[in-house]
């Protein structure tokens, strides 16, 4: 168990819970189109009085429309992917401090043995107390919250 190992659950429950409201976004856009795809068909086919043949056009004219509006708005929130590291920035920005958590965070990888100095090490400032608010934290050695 390395000295992050907290930091490193609650970022990857932030990053989760990101995910999840990409995922549902990206669903709930992919159902409106259908919705809104089988209504027209609906409202068209009624109007219209069409036929089988018609009716058979019209709805695969509909499902290109579903097929178009899953690649234009449902693909792009599920294909995109977080890091720990991402998630840190994330946090860095929101709360406007230096940038101590990603580079405690870089300094406990494995690769940190190939390029830090021997004498370098994780800052030990970070802390994440319980807070009301998900997602924040203080540093404690520098007076910041």
């Amino acid at each position: 168990m390395t000295k992050l190992s907290s930091l490193r659950a609650r970022l990857a429950d932030l990053r989760r819970r990101r995910q999840a409201v990409r995922w549902a976004t990206g669903y709930a856009a992919l159902a409106l189109a259908v919705l809104w795809a089988l209504v027209v068909a609906f409202l068209v086919d009624w109007s219209l009085q069409m036929t089988r043949p018609q009716r058979l056009v019209s709805l695969v004219v509909c499902a290109g429309v579903v097929f178009w509006a899953m690649r234009r708005f449902t693909l792009p929130w599920l294909g995109q992917r977080e890091t720990d590291l991402d998630m840190a920035l994330l946090v860095e920005r929101q709360q406007k401090i230096d940038s101590d958590l990603v580079a405690a965070l870089q300094f406990e990888t494995p690769e940190a043995a190939r390029w830090a100095r021997p004498s370098s090490k994780a800052p030990s400032s970070i802390m994440w107390p319980n807070s009301a608010r998900a997602g924040t934290y203080s540093r404690a050695s520098h007076g910041k919250s």
